[in-house]
């Protein structure tokens, strides 16, 4: 899903898979993006693939922002980064 605000383009991607544990997402998603450690719903996932993708977006000046899906049936992953000089 691309998403185009007036001052920064961005995306977002959404699975289908277990989710995050709510007490996860209510430090705005800290723990989960590799400030702290915090297996998904079920576990058998570490977060390590969402740490490397915080410090990728965030080392060009972006941001990342995790939650659940609506119904709590999986992940949402928003980028938005900062728009190129040109």
């Amino acid at each position: 899903d691309i998403a185009r605000g007036p001052d920064r383009p961005g995306f977002a991607v959404l699975d289908t898979g277990p989710g995050v544990a709510p007490d996860r997402l209510g430090d705005g998603g800290d723990a989960i993006l590799g400030r702290g450690a915090a297996p998904a719903v079920g576990g058998g996932s570490s977060g390590m693939g969402l740490d490397i993708a915080r410090r990728l977006v965030e080392g060009q000046g972006g941001r990342i922002e995790i939650g659940n899906r609506s119904g709590g049936a999986g992940l949402a992953v928003s980028v938005r980064l900062r728009p190129a000089a040109v």
